[in-house]
């Protein structure tokens, strides 16, 4: 899963609370739809330092380095530690697959 990395802005940013969440951004003039995991990696390792990274479904595009807008959804699961990356990535899989079921009920 391709991700981008997000820095906020402000460093005192009022930000939710660390989970996996059904997001959408207005990228070049199109909605897209994704999914953001804010918190550690703790599957990977034992580094606390918050990361934001989000997976935009459906796109290849570079975007390093260009300011973007997120809007959270709906909160789908805390972070959680895996046993193992294949367990992790079949819950990516199901989290993916739970958004994109969502995607109507969040149309305009």
């Amino acid at each position: 899963y391709a991700t981008a990395n997000i820095k906020p802005l402000d460093p005192f940013k009022c930000l939710p609370k660390q989970g996996v969440y059904m997001v959408r951004s207005n990228l070049h003039n199109k909605v897209h739809w994704g999914m953001l995991n804010m918190g550690t990696n703790p599957t990977f390792d034992n580094d606390s330092t918050l990361k934001i990274e989000v997976h935009f479904f459906d796109f290849n595009t570079d975007i390093y380095h260009q300011e973007i807008c997120i809007e959270f959804l709906e909160f789908i699961r805390p972070i959680q530690k895996f046993d193992t990356v294949n367990a992790l990535y079949a819950q990516i899989a199901l989290d993916e697959k739970y958004c994109r079921s969502k995607q109507q009920h969040y149309v305009n």
